[in-house]
């Protein structure tokens, strides 16, 4: 389903499962309403190296891995994450899902109020940096 805003100021748009029909929802609404009672929020903790980051890569971009970090390097935030391979920051990462038949498929967008808007249910995954056990 593709959500559309039909006006800038107090602009309305059809919300997932709305089929058109908003009952006067302004995207503000809408927002607040799939933020508030579809979503769950997911602690992704591991030991260093354990392939945290590459899930949660993989998950938002709904692309597979190559092997050689490329779903990790779509959400890395420092250049030294990329360079070392290490995690060293806390992030958090929405993945919207939106109900196909039988199962749930990942919705991409180039910012949080498209997958917010175009998504039944909304999981924020938050990467944790690992610890090595050695060091404990």
């Amino acid at each position: 389903m593709k959500v559309v805003p039909t006006t800038a100021a107090g602009s309305h748009a059809t919300g997932p499962n709305d089929d058109g029909n908003n009952n006067g929802k302004s995207v503000q609404d809408i927002v607040l309403d799939t933020m508030s009672t579809k979503h769950i929020r997911v602690a992704v903790v591991g030991n260093v190296d354990s392939g945290k980051s590459t899930l949660i890569g993989s998950l938002v971009s709904a692309t597979l891995d190559d092997g050689r970090g490329m779903a990790r390097s779509k959400i890395i935030k420092h250049k030294h994450e990329l360079n070392t391979g290490r995690t060293s920051s806390i992030s958090t990462h929405l993945l919207g899902l939106v109900r196909n038949q039988e199962h749930y498929q990942a919705v991409t967008g180039t910012s949080y109020q498209d997958i917010v808007l175009n998504s039944d249910r909304l999981v924020t995954l938050m990467d944790l940096a690992g610890v090595s056990l050695r060091s404990i």
